[in-house]
């Protein structure tokens, strides 16, 4: 399996060996786990909370690696529709669905009113003329 996409932001050969080598295994244990998406069988959803999304400060938990962005997009592929909480600016989602690549829509909600923590709720769905993605769930959160 190839990563072209790791290269630019992996210059260590060593340090994008050990990211490739960990997204080979992310693979094999989705495949393990998550059933195949099958539009005749099943409408895989997911809603995942990623921690501080572009938060500044990560309450004390540093920078995301380079190959984390990556981690995340093979684990949204697998599914029909995700929505992700705890997106706080949209630099690290873009990453994210750049990734996922053209063959993915998604959107970003305005950022909380009030008080509070001011996340986004982002959603990513595959293009395809199959199931749900027919009635264009992505838009009704838009």
């Amino acid at each position: 399996m190839e990563y072209p996409l790791l290269d630019g932001l992996i210059a260590n050969a060593s340090e994008r060996k050990r990211a490739v080598d960990n997204l080979e295994l992310l693979r094999a244990q989705l495949d393990a786990e998550v059933p195949e998406k099958d539009v005749e069988e099943n409408l895989l959803l997911a809603t995942w909370n990623i921690r501080d999304l572009n938060k500044k400060n990560r309450r004390g938990f540093g920078e995301r690696l380079p190959e984390t962005y990556f981690y995340i997009a093979e684990v949204l592929s697998r599914f029909d529709f995700v929505a992700v909480q705890e997106v706080n600016e949209l630099d690290e989602w873009e990453k994210i669905t750049a990734i996922l690549g053209p063959a993915w829509d998604w959107v970003a909600t305005d950022v909380t009113d009030g008080e509070g923590s001011y996340h986004r709720l982002g959603g990513a769905e595959p293009r395809s003329d199959a199931g749900c993605r027919q009635a264009g769930c992505i838009m009704q959160l838009a």
